[in-house]
């Protein structure tokens, strides 16, 4: 399990609908950087990996490659808050 924005989160799969997220890639400086906005096919599995570039958004994988999703495009049923 990942800790992001004070909830907990595990793998689970993203709603029925797309979930629209931005491709995020490390830069040289050790920051993440932000690419296109893309849509995540529905029941794509998402793990959160880590806190996003603003308090609405986490960083997150799926399928191999790293996204910033909006935090209220992740599942809530399987996430506890603190």
């Amino acid at each position: 399990m990942e800790e992001a924005a004070g909830r907990t989160f595990s793998a689970r799969p993203s709603p029925v609908r797309p979930v629209t997220a931005f491709q995020a890639f490390p830069s040289p400086n050790g920051h993440w950087g932000i690419g296109l906005c893309v849509r995540l096919a529905p029941g794509a599995p998402i793990e959160i990996c880590g806190p996003g570039f603003s308090a609405r958004t986490v960083l997150a994988q799926s399928e191999g490659a790293f996204y910033f999703v909006l935090l209220d495009s992740v599942p809530k049923q399987e996430s506890t808050t603190r």
